[in-house]
Parts: structure tokens; sequence; C-alpha cells
């Protein structure tokens, strides 16, 4: 029981992360560059790589979930709960680049 829990929570967060991608890819990434634009705010480098590979957003999703994935069915006992943190991580981690020039929007305003 506890494994189908893990599964089902590691599947959840790893759908995130690749709808996350998704969307950037689908334009949103176009649409934040050009708001980070017109405030002036300099784009932190991970942000532009991040946004210049979302052609490759798949492969991302791909290692993402293997990783995630990897942890789940490799580790035994108390230690598959790392998986759930990796994964929710991994989610935090490309949010967190996106959103990572509105710090320097803060300053501006």
């Amino acid at each position: 029981m506890k494994f189908k829990i893990l599964f089902c929570v590691v599947t959840i967060f790893s759908f995130l992360s690749s709808a996350w991608l998704f969307i950037l890819n689908d334009g949103a990434a176009i649409q934040y560059m050009q708001i980070f634009n017109e405030f002036g705010v300099t784009v932190p480098v991970i942000t532009k790589s991040l946004f210049t590979s979302l052609q490759y957003w798949w492969v991302i999703s791909a290692a993402i979930v293997f990783i995630n994935y990897f942890f789940l069915f490799s580790l035994k006992g108390k230690w598959q709960y790392f998986s759930i943190f990796l994964s929710l991580l991994c989610f935090l981690i490309l949010v967190g680049i996106v959103y990572a020039p509105i710090y320097d929007m803060g300053s501006v305003v």
C-alpha cells in the first residue's frame, strides 16, 4: 500500500513538472520574456538557458521522470520517501527558475 501511494505522488509531481515545461514551450516563455524586457530586468543565466532549451522539453521531462522513478524503485524501506522529496524539489526548482527574475523586478518597482 505504501508503494502505491508513493508511486501516485511521484507520478503527480512528475506530471506537473512535464506540464509546466510543455506550457512554457507552448508560448508562456515568450510572454515571460516580454514582461521581463518591459520592466528592464536582466534575466538570470539559468532562466535564459531553460527558455532556450525548451525545444527539448520532452528530454528534460524524461530525465526528471527517470530520476524520480529510479529513486522510487531502487531505494528500499523509508528511503523511498526520498523520491517524493526529489519529485517535489524538481517541480519547485522549475517554477523557481522561471520566477527568479521577479526578485529583480521587485527592486525596480
